[in-house]
C-alpha cells in the first residue's frame, strides 16, 4: 500500500508543476515537498527501517509542520503583494 501513497505524492507534485506553476511561487516549494514525501514513503517501503514510526516518524512530522508553516507564510505574503 505504501507504493500507492508514494506514487500519489509524486503524481501530485507533477500536477502542481505542470498545471499550477504560474499561480504562485509557493507552488514550486509545495511540489518539492510532495516529491520529498513521495521519496520518504518509497524509502519506507524499500528498506527495513520503519520511517513512519518512532524517531523517524517524528522527524517526518517535524519537517511537515515546518514546511506547512513556511508555505502558508509565503502564500499570504504573495497574496498581499498581488492585492497592492
Amino acid at each position: 500500500m505504501g507504493y500507492v501513497y508514494s506514487a500519489m505524492w509524486f503524481v501530485i507534485a507533477i500536477i502542481l508543476v505542470v498545471r499550477f506553476r504560474k499561480e504562485n511561487k509557493a507552488v514550486w516549494g509545495i511540489a518539492g515537498y510532495f516529491a520529498f514525501m513521495g521519496c520518504w514513503w518509497l524509502a519506507d517501503q524499500m528498506i527495513t527501517v520503519d520511517l513512519l514510526n518512532g524517531i523517524y516518524g517524528w522527524i517526518f512530522r517535524g519537517i511537515s509542520a515546518v514546511m506547512i508553516a513556511v508555505f502558508i507564510a509565503v502564500y499570504f505574503h504573495e497574496k498581499q503583494k498581488m492585492n497592492k
